[in-house]
């Protein structure tokens, strides 16, 4: 496997006096000249917290100011130095003053990859440039860190994601994984996986910002919360194991192949029929707010994961390759739960051994021993509220993006910042 960790760079500072006439501005100086503002000064700084941005010495950046800025946290930090490749330099627009723009400039580079103005450049040029980028920094087969601009970015996962523009607005999944909601994050970290035959098998947004904001590392604990064994929160049980052969009563069941869905359950068509030869007892039908974990499995990369089961009535059963923890303390509200197991450093910690040596399988005492943190309920309770809306804001976009008319960013400085 090899990793390229792409970084959008941090938040520019755009309150210049001298360009608020906006239509008489040059573009190559308002470009050179657009440096962090200091709130992306201390976002940047902030990348070197990142547990897996530590011990990389390959950092790359385009020439502007402002990713060379970003980056050079990180070059310190990691006792290196930066290496400028034009190849991922910000996309030549093609103008002299930036109102030469067209009104719908963004809007027409994602519809169509082969537009450019002038003698710019299209979206197709910049993936030219960036594809061969990329294969060459794969051939050192060591991590590497790339800090880019936001158009290039998008128009990478717009190559290999479900990608959407609507309303200004981006929304990108890969596998049902939701990278980007709306804008890319300023710093945002996506972290890119390749097989050994350099082609992508995975896509993650890094930074769970609004969690490490709250909460910070649940593993480090810096702000002291209090902590509890997962044994003392609730119970655990393993799955069922079947024989295949036909069967009179029919059941839903949840198994490993459902973890692909994301970390959440809540439609029972995303669920397999099961046949058994009785309905399975009391104890090993799922109830709302279950959370289970993949206890083994071929592929080492799914022993760990987890999701939660909320908001199906009827009866469904799970596998023997899962374990089933429920809740059973008023200190812990399940959905902050499974967004801490989400969470990279406390998923890396559980798939570890006391030595330090990557597991093939969990079991119920690993997981019984596992540390929680407990923070207030009522910060636990803020925090879910905040992520049920937005999910539900997905919900209501995913089902009405096919009927929204596209509209245009009307300055360019809207899409920077």
């Amino acid at each position: 496997m090899k990793i390229i960790y792409l970084v959008r760079h941090s938040s520019p500072f755009v309150e210049i006096d001298n360009y608020e006439a906006y239509e008489n501005v040059l573009w190559n100086e308002y470009n050179k000249n657009m440096i962090l503002s200091v709130q992306g000064e201390e976002k940047a700084q902030k990348l070197c917290e990142i547990e897996e941005l530590k011990n990389i010495k390959n950092i790359y950046s385009s020439n502007s100011f402002r990713a060379i800025a970003t980056a050079k946290y990180l070059s310190e930090s990691n006792k290196t130095k930066i290496k400028l490749d034009d190849r991922i330099n910000e996309r030549e627009f093609g103008i002299k003053y930036l109102n030469e723009l067209p009104s719908d400039f963004t809007e027409h580079s994602f519809k169509d990859k082969n537009f450019k103005v002038n003698n710019g450049e299209s979206l197709n040029d910049i993936d030219l440039r960036f594809n061969s980028f990329i294969e060459d920094i794969l051939q050192k087969n060591e991590k590497s860190i790339v800090v880019i601009h936001g158009i290039m970015l998008l128009s990478f996962l717009q190559n290999h994601c479900d990608f959407k523009f609507v309303n200004g607005k981006i929304y990108a999944k890969y596998n049902k994984k939701e990278i980007i909601y709306e804008k890319p994050k300023s710093p945002g970290v996506y972290k890119i996986i390749f097989n050994d035959n350099n082609f992508i098998v995975d896509i993650d947004c890094l930074i769970n910002s609004k969690f490490i904001e709250l909460f910070g590392n649940p593993i480090k604990n810096e702000r002291n919360w209090n902590k509890y064994l997962l044994s003392e929160l609730g119970t655990l049980k393993n799955g069922m194991n079947y024989s295949k052969e036909s069967q009179n009563y029919k059941i839903k069941f949840l198994g490993v192949s459902e973890f692909k869905y994301g970390d959440i359950i809540n439609d029972s068509s995303y669920l397999q029929d099961l046949y058994l030869t009785e309905k399975p007892e009391q104890i090993s039908l799922l109830k709302n707010n279950d959370i289970l974990f993949v206890r083994s499995n071929g592929s080492k990369d799914l022993v760990g994961r987890s999701l939660i089961f909320v908001d199906i009535e009827e009866d469904v059963t799970f596998s023997g390759f899962c374990i089933r923890f429920r809740n059973e303390s008023k200190l812990i509200n399940p959905r902050f739960l499974i967004k801490l197991f989400q969470n990279e450093e406390f998923k890396k910690s559980l798939k570890k051994d006391s030595r330090g040596a990557n597991i093939n399988n969990i079991n119920q005492q690993m997981l019984s021993n596992l540390p929680i943190i407990v923070p207030p309920l009522e910060l636990q309770n803020n925090f879910v509220d905040l992520v049920m809306n937005l999910e539900q804001i997905k919900i209501i976009i995913d089902k009405n993006s096919n009927e929204l008319d596209t509209l245009y960013i009307k300055k360019v400085s809207e899409y920077f910042n």
